[in-house]
């Protein structure tokens, strides 16, 4: 798996964990950014005992180099891209017949832009003081003046305003005329779970795929 626009890591430690629990193989996982954080990698990888690794070269989710095979994913960041550089990750994805797994929490509508909202406003004050390394400054923008909350708030509101609806990202993969890749495209929500995730999932068919 090479995992794009990872950030500081994103989900993938956990889903190691949960992949061994329900004994479910994953070889190995690259974690690789336009603006790598190799000192977050390099402890995910630790943490994982080396089933994560990382790149600290910068990757371009738009043009990813050919030494990077595997399939593709991207977690809660499509969003960032408007409809050209999106649609060009999935056109790089089919031209180098990889893979790719788009997933992302957040979901245009109001219930959403409400809860996600509320929720970022709030849980700052709950997880600040645990994250490390232990940061006095963290804590005085948290609590004594809470711009971590508000900051927090407006990026997750604006994120739900800017996700790709199904009907959009159909309509990106219908640009790409490619008639050898399946696409699966649509929207899970998991039990007694109050988010909503979009996805896209797409690989070459069985007679092309790469060997």
């Amino acid at each position: 798996v090479v995992d794009l626009c990872s950030g500081v890591g994103g989900p993938w430690e956990k889903l190691i964990q949960s992949s061994s629990a329900r004994q479910a193989q994953i070889e190995k996982v690259t974690l690789t950014d336009l603006f790598p954080h190799p000192e977050a990698y390099a402890r995910i990888g630790k943490n994982t005992q080396g089933n994560i690794e990382y790149s600290d070269q910068a990757v371009d989710a738009t043009n990813v180099p050919e030494n990077f095979n595997g399939f593709r994913t991207l977690f809660a960041s499509f969003h960032h891209f408007q409809p050209e550089l999106a649609q060009g990750i999935l056109d790089d994805a089919v031209k180098k017949q990889e893979g790719i797994g788009i997933f992302e929490m957040t979901d245009r509508s109001w219930a959403a832009v409400i809860g996600i909202f509320l929720s970022s406003l709030i849980s700052p004050f709950i997880l600040v003081p645990f994250i490390r390394p232990f940061s006095w400054q963290a804590l005085f923008w948290t609590y004594i003046i809470p711009a971590t909350s508000f900051v927090a708030a407006f990026d997750g509101a604006v994120s739900c305003l800017r996700t790709y609806s199904p009907q959009e990202m159909i309509e990106l993969v219908e640009n790409l005329n490619e008639s050898d890749y399946l696409w699966d495209i649509g929207k899970i929500r998991e039990p007694y779970s109050p988010f909503v995730i979009s996805y896209l999932i797409g690989h070459p068919k069985l007679e092309t795929c790469r060997v």
